[in-house]
């Protein structure tokens, strides 16, 4: 209901400033969980941006949006309406909160094993899912904004909640399947599952690459089709370094 949510985010920041918190705390939004629901953000800048402090989105997205590079468009527009209609866009982060790729677990009940819930993605035991979340990532910085959240660190971050699973009783639980490792593969019985996952290799690679604060470089987009380039420079103990890199 997004009245009502703009009439809390209103309550809320005046409750702030009545007690001096804001300038301490700033408040984020909308994070609107879908494309089709990305207007929240448009109206968060029209009618909110004097309370907001940052920007953010999720978005769980098709493996078909990541190759075919949809995603870099559509936050590009974003971007730039925050830049536009903002008068202070320019200088506000904006992120994307979470990010992965849809599972159709979700949809047809089909199980990740060991032990995954309906909740859960099945390509994170695959190379593939590595070249998807780098590639996503690289749509994200490419189109303007700050950052992204992976979901998730780890499988023993959440118990998925269903008649079939319990907690503690681990022989029985069912996990919410989405992470780099399975920090309970040893308490579920299947010691193997801790291994790093190849997802996580790529998502380090492109954290150390391009750390807080590096600034990026624009690339033309006239580039051949399925070739996704992402630069930027930074600075580091008195040195320049330039990361470049090609997915």
């Amino acid at each position: 209901d997004r009245p009502k949510w703009k009439q809390g985010i209103e309550n809320l920041h005046a409750e702030m400033v009545k007690r001096g918190l804001d300038k301490r705390v700033g408040i984020i939004g909308p994070d609107a969980n879908a494309q089709k629901d990305y207007w929240w953000l448009d109206l968060n800048v029209l009618q909110l941006a004097g309370k907001t402090a940052m920007y953010d989105l999720h978005e769980y997205a098709k493996k078909e949006d990541v190759e075919s590079g949809h995603l870099e468009k559509v936050f590009s527009l974003k971007r730039d309406f925050a830049n536009r209609y903002d008068p202070k866009g320019r200088s506000k982060p904006f992120v994307m909160g979470e990010i992965g790729l849809v599972s159709g677990t979700q949809k047809d009940g089909r199980t990740v094993q060991p032990k995954g819930g309906r909740d859960s993605q099945p390509y994170i035991y695959d190379f593939e899912y590595g070249v998807w979340m780098a590639d996503y990532n690289a749509q994200v910085a490419r189109a303007g904004m700050d950052g992204t959240c992976a979901w998730a660190v780890d499988d023993a971050m959440h118990i998925q909640k269903n008649p079939n699973s319990s907690w503690p009783k681990l022989d029985n639980v069912e996990l919410k399947k989405w992470g780099f490792w399975n920090s309970l593969a040893e308490e579920i019985g299947h010691p193997d599952d801790a291994a790093i996952r190849p997802w996580f290799y790529t998502w380090a690679v492109m954290s150390r690459a391009y750390p807080a604060g590096c600034r990026m470089l624009e690339i033309p987009a006239c580039l051949p089709r399925g070739l996704r380039p992402l630069a930027a420079r930074w600075d580091h103990d008195g040195k320049k370094h330039l990361s470049l890199i090609h997915i």
